[in-house]
């Protein structure tokens, strides 16, 4: 996975520093250290935002984008700048634990929205606030 993969991966789905990101915490090695890992992770979350600006705006992007910055199948469906959220669908045919790990560092946190009867795919998939109508694809 290249570097930019890897920053998107990282912060695509999850709040890099609610997560605990490698150079967002206390360092053992002094604070020179520190400093180098809390610039890195500053520069690589305005990478991050800058890619998900693009994402958000398909003038700006070509349709596969996403997919060629992540290797995955996912699409970004809402970039809710007020809750600091990204949400995305998937086929479900391309949809396997090793995408979820490819889009988030901790695949436990992230939340699936679920049809009205309980079922992660369907015709209308809620999350949150807000409704996918796109059938056999997941929501998250």
């Amino acid at each position: 996975m290249n570097r930019l993969q890897r920053i998107i991966a990282t912060g695509l789905i999850t709040v890099p520093l609610l997560l605990g990101v490698s150079g967002c915490g206390e360092s053992k090695n002094g604070s020179h250290n520190n400093t180098y890992k809390t610039e890195q992770v500053q520069e690589d979350n305005q990478l991050r935002n800058t890619v998900l600006s693009y994402l958000s705006q398909p003038k700006f992007s070509n349709s596969d984008f996403m997919e060629q910055i992540t290797g995955t199948k996912a699409k970004l469906q809402i970039f809710d700048l007020r809750e600091g959220m990204v949400y995305l669908s998937i086929p479900k045919q391309y949809f396997t634990k090793e995408v979820l790990r490819k889009l988030t560092i901790n695949p436990d946190l992230v939340e699936f929205g679920k049809t009205p009867s309980g079922e992660l795919n369907g015709s209308r998939i809620i999350l949150g606030n807000y409704v996918l109508r796109k059938p056999g694809s997941y929501f998250f």
